[in-house]
């Protein structure tokens, strides 16, 4: 059966501030400047544990879905910006909501990219969800019960002891939060101090994607979800005995309550003695296919006045500002003046606009104030207003009537001569009216020049000034990319040594407490298959090596383990070797139940130097007569081994094994250490992974 628990769990741009600061006992309280914004600005991460999660465990596994919300305005650029600047990893997921807190269809759109539809019974699931009224809505619970899955409520103040997300998860990440948050704080802090700016440094929203997913994916998952479903009830054994250590240590405390306890290590089985009475009384008659499990789903019983509490922290009192929204009002009036025109539209009087030079044309001889000659020739013209030119004509037409051939050319070459002057002079006018256009021109195209290149000094600068910050936030995003590199070797460093820690505790462990009861009950079972025959052989081998002083001298022992006596309990009492008050003799829990079977005290009274003989003997017939005898006693084994019954079992099987070999004593210990069973060892770290480069980047 696979479970899948979710769960949402708030947090802030500035999680550092909400921690206490330290300062020396009896001093003044150190000063710190905090950015109080942020402290109260949040985002929240929806969090997801599934119970068949194998990151950390195979090469190509991914951590579980994880989602984070922002609060802005759903079609905003917030999300558009987030992928433009950040290379989001497949598991990460971005909502937006303008509460800022999950609602009912934030979760719908959650649970549509986590739980996948169930096409068979195999492939359905049971949701976790707590008592929230996101969740508890009817659309959420149809939409997961149309997917083919099953929904299981968390009653109210049960989270603490039976949610997986509140019990292993939150406080871990937590903890990363908090770390890679003042990693990059730091960063940006340096980045500021060697650009000479002041000020505070923020997180981003980006800064935030990195952070959640390096986090994240520093967490073991598979390790997570082991431990938390076995410890919080659904990963429970369903028969035989559920110890302490089995149970999470909230919940201990809840369960002894309601169930007492058995002995100093078992929980008591009464609850799930019950639920399995229960559930077959009904069966088949009442419930007999996985969708009748509805109908053995008990929901908490709540005031029906009583609503689930929104998640949030709306009495914050947020403004909400969209940054995709512009204020500046669009301005697409026009101004028609400046154009030269007037502001009626109408040119100047003569038709030409204001101010521009304009050259006039010259009149000719005939047209000079307005008459061709004739009005002199008839005597109509006043003479007094004659020109020189209206003269020439007269006396051309004159000289032309009478045929003089002399005049009339001396006269038409001073008329062409006085025409060539006035044809220079408008010509100079024209050249000057040129110049004076090409200089205008020339000087409008100067300030063209300069205004362009006022202009692309300005936009020089300004690309000189995004070059700037582009490099800063680039030697930023590297800074920030070494500490999270630095950050997560450390942490995997730190994490290696744990495990190696908790591995040889494991082994030492294992050692100590089952090893003896699985070797004795092994080399016992050997025994008992041999024929008659080849126990009498086995003797006479015994007795002819005794007599050769094959067994004068032990064999080197190596050292076997560190005895804890946190996992013995008392036994019985010996005499020591070197005289003195009787020793206390010390064994497992297991060894002893396994002596209660294999050697029974006689009269009531335990005697470790007999326990140990009989074992010895039922492992190797008769080795105690003719191996353990003289200086090679079960005292002497005992005193060798700290007085503890297992590790002396394992000394003597270990000696025989080595004086006998594998020829006449197969079933003996040849190598050591013996190989740990991988149940008794802790779960395997997580793979190693890479935090995202301004979000990934780096994998």
């Amino acid at each position: 059966m696979k479970f899948i628990s979710l769960d949402q769990k708030p947090s802030w741009f500035n999680n550092s501030g909400h921690t206490l600061t330290y300062g020396r006992r009896g001093e003044k309280a150190p000063s710190v400047s905090e950015n109080f914004a942020k402290m109260r600005e949040r985002y929240t991460i929806f969090t997801v544990v599934e119970s068949w999660c194998r990151y950390g465990v195979d090469d190509d596994a991914l951590p579980p879905h994880v989602f984070v919300l922002f609060k802005g305005k759903k079609g905003g650029r917030i999300l558009n910006d987030l992928r433009a600047v950040t290379d989001l990893p497949a598991f990460l997921h971005l909502q937006i909501q303008e509460l800022g807190s999950y609602r009912e269809e934030d979760v719908i759109d959650a649970l549509r990219k986590v739980l996948p539809i169930a096409a068979t019974t195999e492939e359905s699931m049971v949701v976790l969800l707590d008592w929230f009224a996101a969740h508890r809505c009817e659309t959420v619970i149809a939409f997961i019960e149309g997917r083919g899955h099953i929904v299981l409520f968390h009653g109210g103040g049960c989270t603490p002891f039976t949610q997986v997300n509140d019990t292993h998860l939150h406080a871990s990440l937590q903890r990363l939060l908090v770390k890679l948050e003042n990693k990059v704080m730091h960063g940006k802090r340096v980045d500021m101090h060697l650009n000479w700016k002041r000020g505070i440094p923020t997180m981003s929203r980006a800064d935030v994607c990195d952070v959640v997913v390096t986090a994240w994916k520093t967490l073991p998952h598979a390790a997570i979800a082991r431990t938390g479903y076995m410890q919080t009830g659904p990963g429970l054994p369903g028969s035989g005995p559920i110890r302490h250590e089995q149970v999470y240590k909230d919940l201990r405390t809840v369960w002894n309550e309601i169930d007492p306890p058995i002995g100093l290590q078992e929980m008591g089985q009464k609850i799930r003695d019950d639920a399995y009475a229960f559930v077959s009384a009904g069966f088949p008659e009442k419930w007999s296919t996985w969708h009748h499990a509805k109908r053995l789903i008990t929901e908490m019983d709540t005031d029906p006045d009583e609503h689930p509490m929104v998640e949030g922290m709306e009495a914050f009192g947020y403004d909400f500002r969209d940054d995709g929204d512009d204020d500046d009002d669009d301005n697409d009036a026009g101004d028609d003046q400046g154009d030269g025109f007037s502001p009626d539209g109408d040119q100047d009087h003569d038709g030409k606009p204001p101010g521009a030079l304009v050259a006039e044309p010259v009149a000719a001889p005939e047209e000079a104030n307005g008459t061709d000659g004739s009005e002199l020739a008839t005597g109509s013209a006043d003479p007094a207003t004659v020109s020189v030119a209206q003269a020439r004509e007269v006396l051309i037409q004159d000289a032309r009537r009478r045929r003089d051939d002399v005049s009339l050319r001396r006269l038409l070459s001073q008329r062409a001569e006085a025409n060539s002057h006035k044809s220079a002079a408008a010509t100079e006018i024209a050249h000057v009216l040129q110049r004076r256009a090409l200089q205008e021109h020339a000087e409008n195209k100067v300030k063209r020049e300069k205004a362009m290149e006022a202009e692309r000094a300005a936009r020089t600068d300004e690309e000189l000034a995004k070059a700037r910050r582009a490099e800063a936030e680039a030697r930023n995003a590297e800074l920030k990319l070494q500490l999270l590199r630095e950050h997560e070797r450390q942490h995997k460093d730190e994490q290696k040594r744990r495990h190696e820690e908790a591995k040889f505790k494991a082994q030492q462990k294992w050692l100590q407490t089952e090893y003896p009861r699985d070797l004795a009950k092994l080399l016992s079972r050997a025994t008992r298959k041999q024929s008659e025959s080849d126990k009498a052989a086995f003797i006479a081998k015994l007795e002819d090596l005794r007599n050769k002083n094959w067994f004068r001298v032990f064999p080197r022992l190596p050292a076997f383990w560190e005895v804890d006596r946190s996992h013995l309990i008392r036994y019985g009492d010996i005499k020591p070797l070197d005289g003195g008050p009787p020793r206390s003799v010390r064994c497992s829990p297991n060894f002893d139940s396994y002596l209660i079977e294999a050697a029974p005290p006689g009269w009531g009274v335990r005697d470790p130097c007999s326990a140990l003989k009989t074992l010895l003997n039922q492992a190797a017939p008769h080795c105690v007569r003719h191996v353990f005898s003289g200086d090679r006693t079960v005292e002497r084994l005992l005193h060798m081994n700290e007085y503890c019954l297992d590790k002396a079992f394992v000394c003597g099987v270990y000696c025989l094994s080595k004086w006998l070999r594998d020829t006449h004593f197969p079933q003996g210990i040849f190598d050591w250490p013996p190989r740990v069973p991988d149940s008794a060892l802790p779960a395997q770290l997580p793979l190693e992974s890479s935090p995202p480069g301004v979000s990934g980047a780096v994998s």
